[in-house]
């Protein structure tokens, strides 16, 4: 349903048997475009942007003023001001930080910024308060441990109460199937920067995800620099000033008509931008055999994945898929889903590409609060983790390499009890550093691993080198971390602290919530 048909009713919103005194929504945090949406009854509504649209763009615009503007008033000024911040999600998780607007910012308080607009949006819509809202906000469903807490960081720091994260590709089933369906779909999801795969068994109540693969940072931006370079290609063909390349706004002219010409491809067979440079007009076209040609490697990328993730359920001994479900806006290239048909020789059915994944939060979040509904789905672990070791195997050699914990695919929640050792007499301290897989496939050595959990275990009785410590690390239903130590011998507890390696802390939550809160939103 359109979201201009109807609005709710003010205040509150109406459930299977009840009033909801705080409103529940489902937000699709993309990297180019985000989405909310709610649920009522199991009609789902779009919640429009400040500006009418159902999707509102992720970027964000800090004007000289301090004012900040996020959405599509900011994205029509791409390429007329360096104060502009595009594809934030690929940095979740990272230790990175921007200096824009004056100030430096994590990639958590920028996708803060954006949901702080999408609060304030969906506050007006629903006529409550945006610190009423309640949220299931979705991700990628490859995203690690860090991505996922920093995502919790900045609904935190938006001051959005965050009931769960949704893997995209469960979303996107949860918008199609109803929970006496029986399928099992392979669910295809290519975004604006990102790309999920996952196999997910959907039968009456038995809902669980079977496998899951992807890339982090491969997605429909990807499919847009090999048009730029394609265009660049042509430009310099036809004689443009070898210059042009050092001209920052004509290097975003060219950005932004790629994407044009890249959407124009999806539905025609060539398409024609028209590029203006020192007062000269020139007129470039592409056809999508060219582009086709061009980017059949991030095809092939996509293909490896989902054909990865239909043998690892099968050595799970999962079901096989009986169909395949396209979700996500770079999924209406055509390229894809004859890569995809050709493959598995399965029905394939493109899934709302745009809303797919806000429209399934939005059910998922209804499910959460309804008393009518306890269905769960059950979730797998996307990438091994491991504990960083010095291996004691002969030949003993001085470079640590990582021992698997949880392997990539374990079924969640999940628990695991390892015994560490001190090494030196009246050692007081243990240090752990759990790591995560940082590649396409497990590995034990180190570089192709990342910390995730930086923990020291402190409290130690001054016994002898070898004295036992039992580590707990156990695993919830979404994938969280939580450990716990105490003395192998006595059972004696000992203290324990961890941090999230790439993710802000407790005090650096208030302090940007506090920055953030204060910038003064408008459009």
């Amino acid at each position: 349903m359109n979201s201009r048909q109807r609005s709710l009713s003010p205040g509150k919103v109406k459930t299977k048997e009840r009033l909801v005194d705080m409103p529940v929504i489902g937000i699709d945090l993309g990297t180019t475009y985000s989405c909310a949406m709610i649920s009522q009854n199991g009609e789902t509504r779009v919640i429009p942007s400040s500006t009418g649209r159902d999707l509102t763009p992720s970027v964000i615009l800090f004007e000289s003023d301090g004012r900040v503007l996020v959405g599509d008033d900011a994205k029509v000024l791409l390429g007329t001001n360096e104060e502009i911040v595009v594809g934030i999600k690929r940095y979740m998780g990272k230790e990175e930080s921007f200096a824009v607007g004056g100030a430096v910012f994590t990639p958590e308080a920028l996708s803060a910024i954006i949901l702080r607009r999408i609060a304030s949006d969906s506050a007006s819509f629903l006529d409550c308060a945006p610190e009423e809202l309640k949220a299931v906000i979705t991700i990628p469903a490859y995203f690690g441990l860090a991505e996922q807490e920093a995502t919790r960081a900045a609904a935190r720091i938006a001051g959005i109460e965050c009931l769960e994260l949704l893997a995209e590709p469960v979303a996107a089933a949860c918008a199609v199937l109803s929970e006496d369906s029986r399928e099992v779909p392979l669910v295809v999801d290519v975004g604006g920067g990102t790309f999920d795969v996952a196999l997910i068994e959907w039968w009456g109540e038995n809902q669980k995800v079977w496998a899951v693969d992807g890339e982090r940072r491969l997605g429909g931006l990807d499919w847009d620099r090999r048009v730029e370079t394609l265009v660049w290609r042509r430009l310099f063909e036809a004689g443009i000033d070898s210059n042009a390349e050092a001209d920052l706004e004509f290097v975003d002219q060219v950005s932004f008509k790629s994407e044009i010409l890249k959407k124009r491809l999806s539905i025609h067979e060539s398409a024609t931008v028209s590029l203006k440079y020192n007062g000269v007009r020139r007129t470039v076209c592409i056809s999508r055999a060219e582009f086709e040609r061009a980017s059949a490697d991030l095809v092939r990328i996509c293909v490896e994945a989902a054909e990865r993730t239909v043998e690892e359920s099968k050595k799970r001994g999962g079901p096989k898929p009986t169909k395949v479900f396209l979700v996500g806006g770079s999924t209406r290239m055509p390229m894809l889903r004859r890569a995809i048909e050709r493959t598995f020789s399965l029905p394939v059915e493109t899934v709302d590409p745009d809303r797919a994944v806000a429209r399934g939060a939005a059910l998922y979040a209804e499910r959460i609060i309804s008393h009518n509904s306890t269905v769960r789905i059950g979730n797998v672990l996307s990438r091994q983790l491991g504990v960083r070791i010095m291996s004691s195997a002969a030949p003993f050699s001085p470079i640590p390499i990582v021992l698997p914990i949880f392997p990539r695919g374990t079924r969640l929640p999940a628990q695991r009890a390892i015994v560490l050792a001190t090494i030196q007499d009246r050692q007081p301290a243990i240090r752990v550093r759990i790591m995560e897989q940082n590649g396409i496939f497990p590995s034990q050595r180190l570089e192709n691993n990342s910390i995730v959990f930086d923990a020291q275990i402190t409290g130690i009785p001054p016994l002898d080198a070898g004295t036992p410590v039992d580590l707990l690390i156990l695993l919830d239903s979404n994938g969280r971390v939580e450990m716990s130590a105490k003395m192998h011998d006595t059972g004696a507890p000992l203290k324990l602290e961890a941090f999230v390696n790439g993710v802000v802390d407790e005090r650096e939550i208030e302090e940007q919530k506090s920055s953030v809160g204060g910038l003064a939103l408008i459009g």
